[in-house]
């Protein structure tokens, strides 16, 4: 879960830095970014410039498009050139001194913030505009004519829209949770615990976990009402958060501390890169119940059988002695325990009569019904274990075979616990015979089935989110051979599960990377144990696809590679999104001509080339007149359609280097 939830991430941070990048190579991006750091850095000469309206008006699609909250370009001294709000043009970036977010853009590469408070108010999900919100930013560098970073350019996020989101889908049972922190060791996306936090006053009533919890071992569980020895202040980070923020990944199946005092198993990894770390915690008390009992479930309840057969066989001998039934009897209850303690409480063993009055137990009968064992002893069965009609009717015939003399086959029922949970237990009953050999009463085990059946649903869920996933997923052994694949796969591949099944992944490889490329992923799967990045793959029918793909190598408590999994996407959409991104930001979306951004980049290339080789530029300049009674007369749409085809005529008329393009309205 934790590994799923970090690679969700990761890939929801790469699409925005994708975007980023397009945006930062926009034409219009890079033009007004030339125009504004020709300015003096005050906020009227930069809101007075037309650069300032053409990103606007670039970034106004892009923003109702995919739901970003704003935009940025940065001078590199740290001063906002251009932004969606004029309180943010002419003032300093906030990020200039305090991260290296705003370095790292500038040194060339894409760099994406955590979750932090936003400066200026934003609208939360009521539509209200309220300060302190979480924000995020990416950014990606805006490169200049000579190769060099003039700007950069970034846009801001809203983490409630994905990156929350996805941390909060990695929940396992009633308790599990996967969060998110920074280097401080603070909260930085939701928790499942804010009603917990609130009565333990960790959190101010309104707030939210989100960006105001540090995760403290606060050395009590505050969830029961205790209080730790000292102010929460004053307390050190959770054992995982300390060793996360050390730069540390690992798994502690012993137990610890969370934040709320509770004791938890979790698995950790920190991210050196985004400078966050990511956790997955269960409480103790639910992580291991299902584990043990399906471990220990065949073997012990096989070892039973036998042992109550045999316990059976040598009691019945002792009952044929008349004269010694009463000894024989406390003889055959010390057995019968002995046997039910040498495996702890998981098991119950009674024995009730006819009328269904217990008459022995173990002592695991308290963890199975709430009722001590000497206050137990003389109840009927049905007190104890409060069951619905219909289950009792059945449980009553299920006695009347065993009177009858027969041993009916395993079987369960559910009961409702003292403390409301609803419970299954699997019940094996055979007769108690008296001296005669005839029926006395009924003898049984019972055996707590709920955590079994949760840990199988909880497979189930497992299985249902490898099976629906929309992204492919390969397993592979040890000898690179697939041994499993999802429905994803068949999808995007082509390839069916059967004629996947024993061959090596490489059936994808498109043929377009050499083998060196290859190589270097299982260097980084050796290495580090991972590889992720963009590859292209070929589909059963010969289509090659670009792809973002994560490979791992999953190791066991001795830290062999057994398994390697790799899960890919098919991002030939986004490959198409940004190509058409870029189209749309330098043409006429009518006639398909240069637009007038992409005219002036060329006229200056053309102009600068022509310098260089002492040679001429020539620029000629159309307006058609009678254009405005055409749309008088026939409308906007044979309007229209007279542009493209003058349009089309005028490029038909000029070279393949030449540049024709139109600059709005009827002028080419």
């Amino acid at each position: 879960v934790r590994d799923t939830a970090y690679h969700s991430v990761r890939a929801w941070i790469r699409d925005h830095e994708s975007t980023a990048r397009v945006g930062a190579n926009s034409s219009v991006v890079i033009d007004a970014a030339r125009r504004l750091l020709a300015l003096p850095p005050e906020p009227g000469a930069l809101l007075a410039s037309s650069a300032q309206g053409d990103v606007r008006e670039w970034f106004a699609p892009i923003q109702q498009a995919m739901g970003y909250d704003g935009f940025f370009i940065v001078s590199p001294d740290g001063m906002h050139l251009a932004s969606t709000r004029d309180s943010n043009t002419g003032v300093e970036c906030h990020f200039a001194e305090k991260s290296d977010f705003l370095p790292r853009i500038l040194a060339g590469g894409t760099a994406v913030t955590q979750p932090m408070e936003s400066l200026v108010p934003l609208e939360d999900r009521s539509g209200e505009l309220r300060e302190g919100l979480p924000t995020m930013f990416v950014g990606a560098p805006i490169v200049g004519d000579t190769g060099e970073v003039v700007a950069a350019f970034m846009l801001r996020l809203r983490p409630s829209r994905g990156f929350a989101d996805i941390l909060a889908q990695g929940q396992i049972g009633s308790t599990g949770e996967t969060y998110a922190f920074d280097g401080d060791g603070r909260l930085i996306s939701r928790s499942r615990y804010d009603d917990q936090l609130h009565a333990a006053g960790l959190l101010a009533p309104g707030d939210e976990a989100m960006l105001h919890l540090l995760l403290r071992d606060p050395g009590a569980n505050l969830v029961r009402g205790e209080r730790g020895p000292e102010s929460l202040d004053e307390r050190p980070l959770t054992r995982m958060a300390a060793s996360a923020v050390r730069g540390e990944a690992g798994v502690d199946v012993d137990g610890y501390r969370d934040y709320r005092g509770v004791p938890v198993v979790g698995a950790w990894l920190w991210d050196a890169d985004l400078g966050l770390g990511i956790a997955t915690e269960v409480d103790v008390a639910d992580a291991y119940e299902g584990l043990r009992t399906t471990t220990w479930t065949i073997v012990t309840l096989t070892a039973l059988i036998i042992l109550l057969v045999l316990a059976a066989t040598v009691l019945f001998v002792v009952y044929r002695d008349r004269a010694a039934t009463a000894a024989a009897l406390r003889e055959r209850e010390t057995l019968l325990g002995s046997l039910v303690d040498a495996v702890g409480s998981d098991y119950l063993m009674f024995r009730h009569d006819f009328d269904g009055i217990a008459r022995f137990a173990t002592p695991a009968i308290e963890r199975f019904t709430g009722v001590p064992l000497d206050e137990a002893i003389g109840r009927p069965w049905w007190e104890l274990f409060p069951v619905t009609p219909d289950e009792l009717a059945r449980i009553r015939r299920v006695d009347g075979r065993v009177r009858a003399g027969c041993t009916p086959d395993p079987f369960e029922a559910s009961y409702t616990h003292p403390d409301g949970s609803v419970r299954t237990v699997e019940v094996i009953v055979h007769p108690d015979l008296d001296d005669d050999g005839e029926p006395a009463g009924v003898l049984g085990i019972i055996k707590d089935m709920t955590d079994r059946h949760r840990t199988v649903q909880e497979l189930r869920r497992a299985a249902t989110v490898f099976e629906n996933s929309d992204e492919g997923i390969i397993v592979a052994d040890v000898d690179r051979r697939i041994i499993a694949v999802n429905k994803a796969f068949t999808r995007i591949t082509g390839y069916s599960e059967e004629e996947a099944l024993g061959r090596n992944p490489r059936l994808n490889s498109s043929g377009r990377h050499d083998a060196a490329f290859y190589s270097e992923i299982w260097r980084a799967l050796e290495t580090r144990g991972e590889w992720r990045g963009e590859i292209w793959n070929r589909r059963k029918d010969g289509e090659i696809y670009p792809a973002w793909e994560n490979i791992t190598a999953v190791k066991d408590e001795h830290g062999q590679v057994v398994n390697f999994v790799a899960l890919f996407s098919d991002i030939t959409s986004i490959k198409q999104a940004e190509e058409r991104l870029s189209y749309l930001a330098h043409h006429d979306p009518l006639t398909g001509l240069p637009n007038r951004l992409r005219f002036t980049a060329n006229l200056e290339q053309a102009v600068a080339a022509a310098k260089r080789h002492r040679q001429q530029v020539a620029l000629m300049f159309l307006d058609l007149d009678g254009f405005k009674p055409v749309n008088d007369a026939l409308g906007h749409t044979w309007g229209d359609e007279l542009l493209k085809v003058v349009a089309a005529r005028i490029r038909d008329c000029v070279r393949g280097e030449d540049t024709v393009a139109r600059m709005g309205g009827d002028e080419f």
